[in-house]
């Protein structure tokens, strides 16, 4: 079995797991998760952060940008390049830019009917993936190794490839969802840091 049929059957057992934990039990952890990033020392000392927006079962991230707003951080959301305003892909580059926001008004529903940044560069300004001081990916399940295990598209993997070296890498993961030995291929990265509401792993190189 290849790499990306195991990446299959994790994907699968994480949202199996996924699936049994309760709504109380993620409105909790996702709070101190939220607290936990915050406390982060790369995370104070960013100047400029993009997250996501989360949706359905994720650890929720919308409190996180709010309070990182408040703070003064410039908080970039992604929105993906590759899918018209009408929702029809129009290549299979899967590729996205950052786009700063100062509001949720300026949201709209994008690809995956993820909440995304809209289009106007007057309201929410394309940033360079070389300005991004911290980035916050998204994952189906990680390993205490800072491994991650992403949802299978291949946005950020594509777009990692353009940060600076420098930039801080962090995923939000319920403790629930940590796997032993998440399988990596060539083109993975692993992350800096992976924020649960137990604990926070930091990668060893």
């Amino acid at each position: 079995m290849n790499k990306s049929d195991i990446k299959k059957e994790y994907r699968a057992e994480a949202r199996a797991r996924l699936e049994s934990t309760t709504e109380e039990y993620r409105s909790s952890a996702s709070v101190t998760i939220a607290l936990n990033a915050i406390a982060l020392p790369e995370m104070k000392k960013a100047k400029t952060v993009l997250l996501y927006c989360s949706v359905g079962k994720e650890p929720s991230t919308l409190a996180l940008i709010s309070k990182l707003i408040e703070s003064g951080k410039k908080v970039c959301l992604p929105r993906c390049t590759d899918i018209s305003s009408e929702g029809s892909r129009i290549s299979d580059e899967c590729t996205m830019e950052a786009r700063h926001i100062t509001t949720f008004d300026y949201l709209e529903a994008g690809a995956y009917g993820i909440p995304a940044p809209i289009a106007d560069d007057k309201v929410c300004p394309v940033v360079k993936p070389t300005r991004i001081d911290l980035i916050v990916l998204p994952c189906v399940a990680c390993d205490t190794d800072c491994n991650r295990l992403g949802h299978g598209a291949g946005y950020y993997d594509r777009y990692l490839d353009e940060i600076r070296g420098d930039c801080y890498k962090v995923a939000l993961c319920y403790d629930s969802l940590i796997m032993e030995d998440i399988p990596t291929e060539e083109h993975d990265m692993a992350v800096n840091a992976v924020i649960t509401e137990k604990a926070i792993y930091r990668w060893r190189p």
